[in-house]
């Protein structure tokens, strides 16, 4: 498993919740777009320089590819230029870290929240996106399969000679695959603005960064459907974006509310929003991820459910018996913390109230709110 995070806003937060909508921004309107022109040159230079590039494809004994590469002028400036346009071609961000003070400051803002997704690990996810000029709106026609890629920090002048080297290889390897003998010029000059997209300066390296591309003319190519695209005004820019959602809804395990001046009103209307809302969560769908989900909170809060009737009615259980009854729960057996696991589910499920110690709430939903621990700095 794979967890990964999301900055947003509460009013965002809701739509991914509740319709399981992220967009995913053109990448000519993002704060990264001159970021994939940063790519297209840091590769360039990477493939031209002979003694990465050579070295890598004779340990994988492919000299002759590399041979026909450089003598066909594949990387070079001209072809750069004709793939600097990026209009159709769209991103969605997550970051591996928790709780990181410069994604709260640009993308979370005053009081966002920080979600967190689990991912299965080295596996493609299906996407659902909606078709252009279809009659039922309302129905997502197009699926894709995607896979989560990471971003490369990659700058030749400011990464330490080690890093810089691990990095080259792995851009060689998404660049060249084992295939680069059967691909042609226009394939390879196209790997080569595929994989620009997941190109960052090294500079930005503290974000850690996951990233989802889609193309509009690729998708139209291999569905025979052309997506449907929206526009949000933003600062008076008409900002292109394609409406995604993850199929069985997005993977969303926590909520995390970010450093504001109203944070535990924020809190707790989230805290309500997930008891009260119909969330859609494809990480809290099956028994077993149930289960999961009540045991990392158990684990994290050391403490377990006690008694559903004293939930019912509202009442404040003891920390004494609290204690106790973990203390018993620790020393069960397998089968019987299991049991155990799938009562405290059901009566979750049928209660009106969640699971709540210290600011850290296990809701109704099955997700688990909690508070960002950074002090308030706007």
């Amino acid at each position: 498993m794979q967890k990964l995070y999301y900055y947003t806003t509460t009013d965002t937060m809701s739509k991914i919740l509740q319709n399981g909508n992220i967009w995913a921004t053109n990448l000519d309107y993002m704060n990264d777009s001159r970021e994939y022109l940063n790519g297209i040159s840091e590769i360039r230079k990477l493939v031209t320089d002979s003694t990465i590039t050579e070295k890598w494809f004779e340990s994988k004994q492919k000299r002759k590819e590399y041979e026909e590469c450089i003598a066909k002028e594949i990387f070079s400036e001209q072809n750069g230029e004709e793939r600097q346009n990026i209009s159709s071609r769209y991103t969605i961000s997550f970051c591996r870290k928790k709780d990181l003070l410069s994604q709260w400051t640009t993308y979370a803002k005053e009081s966002g929240v920080c979600l967190e997704m689990i991912f299965e690990s080295d596996r493609t996810n299906k996407y659902l996106l909606y078709q252009k000029d279809q009659k039922d709106q309302e129905k997502r026609k197009i699926t894709v399969e995607k896979e989560l890629k990471e971003i490369y920090y990659f700058t030749k002048e400011r990464s330490n000679q080690q890093e810089y080297q691990e990095t080259a290889e792995k851009i060689l390897s998404d660049l060249f695959g084992e295939n680069a003998e059967n691909l042609d010029s226009e394939s390879l000059i196209e790997r080569w603005a595929q994989v620009s997209i997941f190109v960052k300066q090294y500079d930005f390296y503290q974000e850690e960064e996951m990233r989802l591309a889609f193309d509009t003319m690729t998708i139209n190519s291999e569905t025979g459907k052309q997506p449907r695209i929206g526009y949000r005004t933003d600062k008076h820019v008409m900002k292109p974006y394609l409406d995604v959602q993850c199929k069985d809804g997005w993977p969303i395990a926590s909520v995390m509310v970010g450093p504001g001046y109203n944070q535990d009103v924020v809190y707790k209307s989230i805290k309500f929003f997930l008891d009260h809302a119909k969330i859609m969560s494809s990480a809290l769908v099956t028994e077993t991820q149930w289960k999961e989900q009540i045991k990392n909170y158990l684990c994290h809060s050391k403490k377990i459910f006690p008694f559903w009737k004293e939930l019912e009615q509202g009442k404040t259980v003891s920390e004494k018996s609290i204690k106790s009854l973990y203390d018993k729960w620790q020393a069960f057996s397998l089968p019987a913390k299991e049991a155990v696991l799938t009562d405290i589910a059901e009566i979750i499920k049928q209660s009106k109230y969640g699971l709540d110690f210290e600011n850290y709430y296990l809701t109704r939903s099955g997700i688990i709110a909690e508070k960002s621990t950074i002090p308030y700095i706007y």
